[in-house]
């Protein structure tokens, strides 16, 4: 019993480690300039929001993202920040090499000392590739952190994408529930079984030794002896008075 708590708590623990805040450590940002309503910025940051989430990169890397154009919200506030971003993502381009002005093409993604423009299945091995390259690298600075400073969205997981991971918590609490209630009926069941056979084992010694007291003709009744002998005298009286 005893061994199942442990190994059902091991277990628990183990779980659980991957939602556990981890120690500062070195990380690599990605920078992408997208546009509102751009199909394959949507797929980029679906992406991201996967690779964030992945056991190698978790805890390496940040995906820091700015809209700089959009054709869903024209508002002026959306507006403004959206030029200040656009601004931001020129200075980026021309730091990381661009000979040319950027004419802010989306998705324009930059990650350690490489560049991507647009956005395919094709390209998510060679992201992959460039973050651990940097991440590798003990010479690799950041150029592109002093120029943005604290703008743009660090992008992070809703509670909508940690549901997958609930469920599975719930179905592995549900799991160690379900061993521990039935190991403890298996351990009372043992129990119960085991106190039935003790009981078992007594009643036959108690039948033999009533059995040994028929069989044995030397334990005979001293009542009956007494009534024997007081037979005989009484008998022997009536032979006295014949004579």
């Amino acid at each position: 019993m005893k061994k199942i708590l442990s190994i059902g708590l091991i277990l628990f623990v183990i779980f659980l480690i991957p939602f556990t805040v981890n120690a500062e450590e070195k990380k690599i940002t990605i920078y992408m300039a997208r546009g509102g309503g751009c199909p394959h910025c949507e797929e980029a940051m679906t992406y991201f929001k996967k690779l964030i989430r992945k056991d190698e990169f978790k805890d390496i890397v940040e995906v820091r993202h700015y809209e700089i154009w959009s054709n869903v919200d024209d508002s002026e506030a959306t507006t403004k920040q959206d030029a200040e971003n656009y601004e931001v993502a020129k200075k980026v381009y021309q730091a990381m090499g661009g000979t040319d002005e950027y004419k802010g093409s989306v998705p324009y993604i930059v990650v350690g000392n490489k560049t991507f423009t647009g956005f395919s299945s094709s390209t998510e091995k060679s992201i992959e590739d460039a973050v651990l390259e940097a991440y590798n690298d003990s010479s690799y600075v950041d150029k592109i952190k002093d120029i943005v400073g604290d703008t743009g969205e660090i992008l992070t997981v809703s509670k909508s994408d940690w549901v997958p991971a609930v469920i599975i918590l719930v179905v592995v609490v549900g799991i160690l529930g379900l061993t521990i209630y039935f190991a403890r009926k298996g351990s009372n069941e043992e129990e119960i079984e085991k106190t039935s056979k003790d009981e078992k084992k007594e009643e036959p010694v108690k039948v033999e030794e009533k059995k040994e007291e028929k069989s044995n003709p030397s334990k005979t009744n001293p009542s009956q002896t007494g009534k024997k002998k007081t037979t005989k005298k009484k008998s022997t009286n009536k032979k006295t008075k014949k004579a």
